[in-house]
């Protein structure tokens, strides 16, 4: 994974995209975020934005935030980026959206 990539990803493409900064928020919620520091960083991308972060910050979130059990690049079945709206759920099985409606319709 590069996390260089990872790094531009976090940032919105559109002005009004707030997709990671809900993802962040739901991994708060659902205590998925461990440590002081990493829930301080987590807590500041949900109130004020990516874009406040420092690059120290920025790096740790990457390596102790996401990296450590809470990103998925690709889907597992069509190979597609998973967009940070689908991430949540893509924790579980490692699909994107369309491909787990396909698996399960086929359940």
């Amino acid at each position: 994974m590069n996390n260089n990539k990872l790094r531009n990803r976090m940032f919105p493409r559109e002005e009004n995209d707030s997709s990671f900064e809900i993802y962040v928020s739901e991994l708060i919620e659902m205590k998925r975020i461990e440590g002081p520091a990493v829930t301080g960083i987590a807590k500041q991308i949900v109130t004020k934005g990516v874009e406040s972060l420092s690059e120290p910050q920025i790096k740790t979130f990457i390596e102790f935030g996401l990296i450590r059990g809470n990103y998925v690049e690709f889907c597992d079945r069509c190979a597609e980026e998973i967009p940070w709206s689908e991430m949540f759920f893509a924790l579980d099985d490692e699909y994107c959206s369309y491909c787990r409606h396909l698996i399960e319709k086929d359940d």
